[in-house]
């Protein structure tokens, strides 16, 4: 374990003199407050005495890859207790950082939290999320919950100043990522955009491309066009007859085979978000901020509209052509994004 890591990284570390008065309590007394009529918030004791018999859950440990794995531990000074109510049933729940250590040998450490629901009075485990932010030196590190709100930043192994601020929910038994703040990455040989997926308005993710049954099952049965595409340039599937299926705010490109593939977002006042490697943009991105994280200004550039608003446009990764075309409106207001296939 890196000592650095333990010193600095305050966000992350509870020390177990916060809960020192539930230690001084027999085993007895332990199971008397999971069985307590109300378990308050900061039942330290209560939500401890769960995860402790996790160390051992068939479930918990195959949720962790940790079934088969016989030379790891776990860090007990590491854990830190984050309450509040997850699933608005008006009870406090909890989720319990931890650090699993020695995976394989040597000295190499992974970082999750369980997520664990009161019900009957009980905490009990629900699933653990991979606290992973995209690479060894990122982490997510939660705070607080707030209004079902899991609030807490992308931190960095050993720069105390990175910080940025993400949101997550517990939704289908998992933790879901709403919001993260738009920030500046790490860049090759260009600048990109690297869209992860589609949220609606209810955090129901949207792949960018499935079948054309699949979109259905999640947006509904839609209107599919077969619009005149002159001076449109390429196209996605590229299989001569260009077809859409359309939503009142997202289109997507149809193929023959029934597969689809996500073409254009509008905006205005539809509540969708696009979860990029950049961060979160929504219908408050303005074309201020977007210039703002973007580095490189020789793989992407500004064009003027005709209607007096602006247009970026920019790869959607570091190996293709292909890029969006994202519209602010004359105030800087962001419109869409469209996908643009050169010809």
């Amino acid at each position: 374990m890196k000592t650095k890591f333990l010193l600095n990284t305050i966000t992350f570390i509870l020390i177990f003199s916060l809960i020192s008065c539930g230690q001084n309590n027999s085993s007895a007394q332990k199971k008397v407050a999971i069985e307590m009529p109300e378990i308050v918030e900061n039942d330290s004791a209560a939500i401890m005495q769960t995860f402790e018999k996790l160390k051992t859950d068939k479930k918990f440990l195959k949720d962790l890859g940790l079934e088969n794995e016989k030379t790891y531990s776990w860090n007990d000074d590491m854990v830190k207790i984050i309450p509040g109510d997850l699933n608005d049933d008006g009870t406090a729940d909890a989720l319990v950082g931890f650090t699993v250590e020695g995976r394989g040998g040597g000295n190499n450490y992974d970082m999750h939290y369980a997520i664990l629901l009161q019900k009957n009075n009980q905490y009990q485990y629900q699933n653990q999320f991979d606290a992973n932010a995209g690479s060894p030196d990122h982490f997510y590190g939660f705070k607080k919950i707030e209004n079902g709100i899991i609030k807490g930043a992308i931190l960095h192994n050993t720069d105390e100043s990175y910080e940025i601020p993400v949101e997550f929910i517990f939704k289908n038994n998992e933790l879901v990522n709403t919001f993260t703040a738009l920030h500046q990455t790490e860049i090759g040989e260009r600048e990109y955009i690297l869209v992860s997926e589609i949220l609606t308005p209810e955090n129901i993710p949207i792949p960018l491309t499935a079948t054309l049954k699949a979109y259905q099952k999640l947006l509904g049965k839609g209107i599919i066009t077969e619009p005149d595409l002159t001076g449109e340039c390429g196209t996605y599937f590229d299989e001569g007859e260009y077809r859409e299926l359309q939503y009142p705010n997202l289109i997507f490109e149809l193929s023959n085979q029934k597969k689809a593939a996500f073409q254009t977002l509008t905006f205005k006042t539809s509540g969708f978000k696009l979860q990029t490697n950049k961060g979160t943009i929504t219908e408050k991105t303005t074309l201020k901020e977007l210039q703002n994280i973007l580095k490189k200004n020789d793989s992407w550039w500004v064009n003027d509209e005709e209607d007096g608003g602006k247009s970026i446009s920019i790869p959607i990764n570091e190996d293709t052509d292909d890029g969006w075309i994202i519209r602010f409106d004359k105030s800087g207001k962001i419109e869409s994004v469209r996908l643009f296939i050169p010809c």
